[in-house]
Parts: C-alpha cells; structure tokens; sequence
C-alpha cells in the first residue's frame, strides 16, 4: 500500500504480513460497535465502518454498527461523539485539564450534537446507492447550515445546550444551539515523505513473539520436581550409575506408574532424570499414550511453540485470561511476553505439576475455537482457566480434583469437549441425568452472563448505594457517575466483583437473583441504601424448605442441594421464590 497513492514514492509503501492484516480484522471486529475499551459507542465509528476506511466486510456487523450508532447517538442536530460526553458543555469547567470524580454523570443527556457525522452517514447512503435516504438527509444538514457573512453557507462545529436549559434537556432532550465559531473546526496534515517522518515516529517491529528455545530462568528446573528416580530407558547416555529401577518391557503407562511412585519415595535425583524423562515423553508420544506424554511435558516444561501467538489472539478480542483460584487468581488482559507468560503458569501448576501442560492446551484450544466460531463466546468476558479445568475434570471424571481422566482424553477428544461446552452441548449418557445443579455449575465454571445482565444491574445501581453480595460491595458512586451500562469498563468492574465467588452453582443462584431484581426494580417501594443479596438468596431458600415436605440437608454454602437441582422458571422455579424474597423485603 503505497501511503500517497499515485504520487508516493518507494519510501512511502507499507507492506503488511497476511497474519498480521487479518489479526487487524479480527481486534477490528472484537472492538466494534465501540470505538475503544473505555466508550460503549462512539461517533468515530462512522469513519471506520463507511467513508473513508471502508474496514468492515461484514454485513451482519456492519447493520450492527449502524443501528448501535443511531440508537445511542443521533439527535436532532447530528450525533453525540459519544455518551457523557462533556465537551463545550455549559456544564464543563474549562479551568481545568481534567473531570473531578463522578462528574460524567451530570453531562448525560446534555452532550453536544456534531452535524459532521450526518455528513459521514449522508456519504454512507451515497455509497450505498440508497438514494432516498441520502436526500433525507441532505435536506436535514441543509436545515442546520449557518451562513457568514458573504452568504456562504457552513456547516456548525456543534450544537450545545444554553445554560438556562440545561435541566428541561435533561429531561426532555430538545434544546441545542449552535457554537458561532462559523466552520468546523479541522485538523492541518502537512504530507512528508516516510524518511523525514522517522525522525518523530514511534516505530514498532510487527511480527509474532518468537518461540521459547531455552528454559528461562523462574521457571521449572529440576530441583523443584519432588521425588529421585535413577532409571534408564534403554537410552545412551554416558552417565555410570546404575538405573534403580529395571522398566524392560514395560509400556509407557506401565514406566509412568513406576516413575511417579518412585518420584514421591525418593527425596533425591541426579541429572540423569531428566533424559529419563525426555526418553519416557518420546516412547509415549510413539504410544500415543496421552497422560503420560501430559505429565512428561510438564515436568521437563515444554512450551508449545505457538502458545504465545495464541494468547495474543485471545486477548486482542477483548476478553481475559485468568489462572488460579480465590485469593491467589491473576488476571492478564494485555499481551505477556513468552518469559512472563510462562512465570504465570509456572506460578499457578507449582501445587499441581500438570497444569503446566493442561494450561497450554486449553488456551491452544481456545484460541482455534474462537477463531472459528466468536459467537460461543458471546456473554464471555474472562476465561477462568482454573474452574474451566476443574469443570472438565468434573465432567470426565465426576471429581473436579481428579485430573487423571482428563488427561487421557485425546487431544481431538478435548477440544471436542471444550467446544461442546461453549456451544451448551452437554454430553449426557444413558445413566445420567442433566440437572439444573449440574447446569448452573458448567454456566458458572464457563463465566458467561445472561443477555441484558449488565444493564440490569446498571438499573439497580442506579436506585441504590450499592449491592451486598456476602460482604463485598459494589457501590454506585463512583461507578455509574463514571460509566455507562454497556460500557467495557463496567462490564469489568462487575466481573472482579462476582468473581470473588469461586463456587460456580453459587455464583449461577446470585446471577439469576439479580435479574429477578432487575425486572422487579421499578415495583420496589423504596430504595434501600444497600441491597443484601445474601439476605435474598436465603429468604428465597427459607420459603423453597418451607413448602418442602422433609427436611432438606444443607449441601453448598448453607443450601440445600434440592435448590440447586430446581429449574429457574415454573410455578415453583427459584424465580418465583426470588420474587417472593424481593416482595417481602424491598416491595
């Protein structure tokens, strides 16, 4: 691409890798509608999806784009640039450089309306050919030309709202005037050839983080592998000691069970366990014995030669990667070199050697399954990798502690099963039963929210101090002074508050109470200063045990396992009990 067109030179031609064109592609269609992470929409957009970027290919997103715009942006007088916008308000204090905290909110519904970005859609139609729409809204700017005073006419920088209505548009959303600066207000580009601007310009080298060709240092060495085995494989090595164990005939299974004994009797090793180890990974992988080759390359900590790339691909779709559980869970949403990223699971598999293997897979098997298929992971923001193992083991195996039977799984075998559980198809044998129980538990291990959950939730916020749930509160000041619902941030924000709830049933049981509120949060009588979700849940279980004919045993954190079995809906769905316990308590 040559950066001046038919008068560029050779110095202006930029050449972009395939890769790293549809990586591009892929952030592009991770980010919109948004315009960045910290805006829920944003008019900038227009110049992206249409005139003069033309970035986006598909249809369905494109209509998405669009609609999302016109929705949250179009005034009367052009579009908002985006929500809470508080620029050349009458409202904002051009004293200073920045916005105190919580003052966002007092510019909603007062944000200045740009005539520009009608031009942009104006030029969309055009291109379109949707010449009908064009006109309409060429006749619109026309309405909102000013002409100076030679009679040439201009388009308005913006219109804003005089001060002495400010609180009527806040409420009824009609009053704007212009800004008599006269033109928009441009932007000078002074047209360079590419050396003279590499003096002033950040440069970055575009290319995929390099394979790991030696063992950093933080991570596994063989001082930290418990246990002493002195055993050869039939191996050459120049080593004189003798093998301790005599593993002739055995086949790699057999040689794992031994080793592993061994490793946990023995409190001592020499260096000569290593190439027993690398010499048992390569009879296994002859064998295709596959928890063996999973313990083997955990222990002499191979590094998939693409893990990186694909961490990169799931992060770029705006969505987060956490390892560990409760007090110890590390979250990563940027990019970690191939060192760091490695020191992380290292740190988090140091209680369970397997997981340095088990955590490399799942990510290689996320990143494919994301590529091909997005939409699974609608509703997704984090990707807990510790409960999402657990959830596979649970599954597989019916202990969520026992990670044997997920290990032998094939490796086409695990991404089926990981795929099945994103897409809700649950494999169910013929002695099995899938349970609601069993359902929240997967819902809840695979992080995924309800459709409408955030703006539920923003609802509540907005009607209360904030919300209780066992002791950790999320408060409405500053967040939704700050925020607005479909926001990234916020979508953030929620995620670290629920996420302190490691149990994933549990955790399913309070997402359901919080839509219950949502729909009941205009029927509350007043607005309670904290709501107690905790306070909800078990009143909502105290009327569930009260209709019971026997007495239920508590199973998971003071309820009973019967309420976890109980669907959401029906006559006597844990929804009608929430309802009941939000009536009583709030209505």
């Amino acid at each position: 691409l040559n950066l001046f067109g038919a008068q560029g030179g050779p110095n202006s031609v930029i050449y972009v890798p395939p890769d790293m064109s549809r990586q591009c592609n892929r952030v592009l269609e991770a980010i919109l509608p948004r315009g960045s992470k910290s805006k829920e929409i944003d008019s900038s957009v227009w110049s992206i999806i249409s005139y003069p970027a033309f970035a986006v290919e598909k249809d369905e997103l494109l209509n998405l784009c669009k609609d999302s715009l016109k929705e949250s942006l179009e005034g009367q007088y052009g579009y908002k640039r985006f929500l809470l916008d508080g620029y050349k308000t009458p409202l904002e204090d051009t004293s200073r450089l920045h916005y105190n905290l919580g003052e966002l909110k007092s510019f909603e519904n007062i944000e200045c309306e740009w005539p520009i970005y009608l031009i942009f859609e104006w030029i969309d139609e055009l291109f379109s050919k949707n010449m009908e729409t064009a006109n309409k809204i060429k006749q619109k700017v026309a309405t909102l030309m000013v002409y100076d005073e030679e009679g040439y006419p201009l388009v308005p920088e913006l219109y804003f709202v005089p001060i002495d209505k400010v609180d009527e548009e806040k409420a009824t959303s009609r009053f704007l005037d212009t800004l008599k600066s006269g033109s928009f207000q441009g932007v000078q580009v002074k047209l360079c050839s590419v050396q003279t601007a590499l003096t002033t310009s950040f440069k970055q080298q575009l290319q995929s983080l390099p394979p790991l060709t030696q063992k950093p240092d933080g991570v596994y060495t063989l001082s930290q592998i418990p246990g002493k085995l002195k055993c050869m494989f039939n191996t050459n090595n120049e080593s004189n000691e003798e093998p301790v164990l005599q593993l002739h005939g055995l086949n790699a299974s057999e040689k794992w069970d031994c080793l592993s004994k061994h490793m946990k009797e023995e409190p001592d090793f020499t260096d000569s366990l290593y190439r027993d180890i690398e010499n048992l990974y390569n009879v296994a992988s002859q064998e295709k014995c596959w928890h063996v080759i999973r313990h083997c390359s955990a222990l002499l900590c191979k590094v998939h030669p693409s893990i990186s790339e694909s961490v990169l691909h799931i992060l770029v779709t705006q969505r987060q990667i956490s390892f560990g559980e409760g007090d110890n869970e590390e979250t990563i949403s940027h990019p970690p070199s191939t060192a760091e990223f490695l020191e992380y699971i290292q740190k988090h598999s140091r209680k369970n050697t397997i997981l340095f293997a088990i955590y490399q897979e799942v990510l290689l098997y996320l990143c494919e399954i994301i590529q091909k298929n997005p939409a699974l992971f609608k509703g997704i923001l984090r990707i807990r990798l510790d409960l999402l193992i657990r959830l596979i083991a649970k599954e597989t195996s019916g202990n969520a502690d026992s990670f044997e039977e997920m290990c032998m799984l094939r490796p086409i075998e695990f991404y089926q099963f990981i795929s099945r559980l994103l897409s809700g198809g649950i494999t169910v044998s013929e002695d099995e039963v899938l349970t609601w129980e069993r359902i929240r538990y997967i819902d809840g291990s695979m992080n995924r929210l309800p459709k409408n959950f955030h703006h539920n939730l923003y609802a509540l916020l907005n009607s209360t101090s904030g919300i209780d749930l066992n002791g950790n509160v999320l408060h409405s000041f500053p967040l939704i002074n700050e925020m607005t619902a479909g926001e990234p941030q916020f979508a953030i924000s929620i995620s670290n508050w629920l996420d302190k709830l490691n149990n994933p049933q549990l955790r399913q049981l309070y997402v359901e109470a919080i839509m219950m509120l949502g729909h009941l949060q205009k029927m509350m009588r007043t607005s309670p200063r904290f709501i107690e979700l905790h306070t909800i849940l078990y009143q909502a279980h105290d009327l569930f045990v009260q209709e019971c004919v026997v007495d239920l045993p508590e199973n998971i954190c003071g309820i009973s396992r019967e309420f976890y079995l109980t669907p959401p809906t029906g006559q006597y769905g844990t929804l009608q009990y929430f309802t009941q316990a939000i009536t009583q308590l709030y209505c």
